[in-house]
C-alpha cells in the first residue's frame, strides 16, 4: 500500500555502544552512548535551548541519546552537532521499526560499524537509492531526510491524510519534480518547515532539529498506523436505477465530488469535467480504513502522454465510489501525474478553489446567499468555501476580485479582495445584478478576508 512520507527521524543516535568506544568531542564520528534506563538522564548542555522540551521528549521516546555521560550520570547531547547519514539510518529503523533483511546486494560499508545493521534495513526497504557510493559519515541534509522519511512511509505501509496545500518556496525550482512533492509533504503534514519562504534542501540538519523532526513524526505515525480493517468501498454498482444514471449524466460533465444517497448506501462521483480526447482517467490508487471507521480514499487523475493514441472524441472520465450509508469519507485527489498535468498553474501556497470549480451543491447554496452582503462560510467535503458577497446592485458592473492569497508568518491564510464598481461613464446591463465570489480551502485552515480597495 502506498505510504505517506513522515519525517521519522527520531532514533537519531539511539545507538548503545560500549564506554571504551566514546570518542572527544572533536571527532566528526560522534556515536551515541547508553546510561541506566532506570535513570532519567541529566542532560547538561540543553538548558537555555530552544529544543529543551523537543530534545527531552526524543529522550523520553527512546529515540535519540546523548553523545557521551560522565560518572556522575550527566549527559552531553551536543544539540548543534550536525546529523550523518549512518545517523539517519539508524533513526528510520528505530521510528519505524524495520526488522526484516532481504537484500543480497554487496554493500560497500563497513559490516562491522554500529551502523551497519540500520544502513542494511535501510536499503533493504528502498529507503535510501543504493549501496553505491552511501557514505555513513555525510552530513545529511534537509531533502535527504526529507526523502529518507518519505520512503519510509511506503515501507511501513503507513498513511498520512494532509490537507492538499502548495508551499510556494523559492529554493525548490531546482529539484526533481519527486523531490519537490516530498517538500510539499512534509510541510503539508508539518514534519519539516521552511525558513521564511525557503525550505534549503541541501543545508545539513542539527540534532536538536532532528528531535523535533522525530517528534513530529512520531505524532503522525501513531495517530495514522492503520489497523487491518476490511475496506467496505465498492468501486462498482450493479443494476443502477435510472434515478442514479440520471444523477450522473447531470455532475460528470463538472470537475468535483458529488455525493448522494442509493440503496442504502452513500455514493460519491469523482468527476474530471469535460475533456477533449480519450486517454483520461479517474484511478483509485489506495483505500485506508483508521480505528474510526473513517475511509481514506486517495485518488488521481490520469492524462494521456504526450503522443499517445487515443479517441478524438469529447469524453467525461469519472469514478463511482460507494460505501454504507453514514460512513465517513475523505477523498484526497492528487492531479500531478504525468508532464502534461505541471503545465497546469500550481495553487498559490494554499490550493484555493475558485467559483470556477465549485460544484454543483456549492452554487446552488451561494445562489440562495447571494442577496445576503457579507462573508458566508459553509464546509463541503473536506473543504471550507467562502462566499464573500456585495448584495443587491441597481445594475451590471460590479465585482469581487480576489487579487491574492497567501500565509502570514503567524500561518494564517490571508486572502485580498477587491470591490469593483462601474465607472459613471461606463456601459452596463440595466438589470439587478448580486455580484459575489468563492473560494475554498481545506477545512480547518485559519482564513482572513481583507478588502484591499474599492473602486
Amino acid at each position: 500500500m502506498r505510504k505517506i512520507f513522515t519525517l521519522s527521524l527520531m532514533a537519531l543516535f539511539l545507538f548503545t555502544i560500549p564506554a571504551s568506544a566514546i570518542i572527544a568531542a572533536t571527532d566528526i564520528k560522534i556515536m551515541p552512548i547508553s546510561y541506566d534506563e532506570s535513570e532519567k538522564p541529566n542532560i547538561v548542555d540543553i538548558q537555555d535551548h530552544w529544543a529543551k522540551e523537543e530534545i527531552v521528549a526524543s529522550f523520553e521516546k527512546e529515540f535519540m541519546k546523548g553523545i557521551s555521560v560522565d560518572e556522575d550520570g550527566l549527559v552531553t547531547f551536543a544539540p548543534d552537532q550536525k546529523v550523518t547519514k549512518a545517523q539517519l539510518a539508524v533513526l528510520i529503523t528505530r521510528v519505524f521499526d524495520l526488522d526484516t533483511i532481504t537484500s543480497s546486494d554487496e554493500i560497500n560499508i563497513n559490516m562491522d560499524s554500529w551502523y551497519s545493521e540500520a544502513i542494511e534495513l535501510c536499503l533493504d526497504n528502498e529507503i535510501f537509492d543504493s549501496s553505491k557510493n552511501f557514505k555513513p559519515d555525510a552530513y545529511a541534509t534537509r531533502i535527504e531526510v526529507a526523502q529518507a522519511i518519505s520512503n519510509a512511509f511506503k515501507a511501513a505501509d503507513i498513511n498520512v491524510p494532509t490537507t492538499q496545500v502548495w508551499f510556494n518556496y523559492s529554493d525548490i525550482d531546482n529539484l526533481d519534480e519527486a523531490d519537490v512533492l516530498i517538500v510539499q509533504f512534509m510541510a503539508n503534514s508539518g514534519i519539516m518547515k521552511g525558513y521564511n519562504q525557503e525550505f534549503r534542501p541541501h543545508d545539513t540538519i542539527s540534532r536538536a532539529e532532528i528531535a523535533a523532526i522525530v517528534n513530529r513524526t512520531d505524532k503522525i505515525v501513531q495517530t495514522n498506523t492503520e489497523l487491518k480493517i476490511p475496506s467496505k468501498v465498492s468501486l462498482e454498482i450493479p443494476e443502477k436505477s435510472e434515478e442514479l444514471l440520471k444523477w450522473i449524466e447531470e455532475n460528470k460533465n463538472v470537475e468535483g465530488i458529488y455525493s448522494t444517497q442509493y440503496n442504502n448506501q452513500d455514493v460519491y462521483l469523482i468527476a474530471m469535467g469535460e475533456k477533449p480526447t480519450g486517454g483520461y482517467e479517474v484511478v483509485i490508487d489506495n483505500i485506508v480504513v483508521k480505528n474510526d471507521n473513517h475511509h481514506i480514499i486517495e485518488a488521481s487523475y490520469k492524462s494521456p502522454r504526450p503522443n499517445t493514441p487515443v479517441t478524438t472524441a469529447i469524453t467525461y472520465p469519472y469514478q463511482l465510489i460507494a460505501v454504507p450509508a453514514g460512513t465517513p469519507v475523505v477523498i484526497d485527489i492528487s492531479q500531478i501525474n504525468n508532464k502534461n498535468d505541471y503545465d497546469k498553474p500550481q495553487p498559490d501556497q494554499k490550493e484555493l478553489i475558485g467559483k470556477e470549480k465549485m460544484p454543483k451543491q456549492v452554487i446552488e447554496w451561494a445562489e440562495q446567499k447571494k442577496d445576503d452582503k457579507g462573508i458566508h462560510k459553509k464546509q463541503f467535503k473536506s473543504y471550507d468555501v467562502y462566499m464573500i458577497a456585495r448584495g443587491e446592485k441597481p445594475t451590471g458592473g460590479y465585482e469581487v476580485i480576489i487579487s491574492n492569497s497567501e500565509f502570514n508568518e503567524d500561518g494564517k491564510f490571508l486572502v485580498d479582495v477587491e470591490y469593483k464598481s462601474p465607472a459613471p461613464d461606463e456601459a452596463v446591463i440595466m438589470i439587478l445584478t448580486y455580484p459575489y465570489e468563492l473560494f475554498a480551502v481545506p477545512s480547518g485552515t485559519d482564513v482572513k478576508v481583507t478588502k484591499i480597495s474599492e473602486a
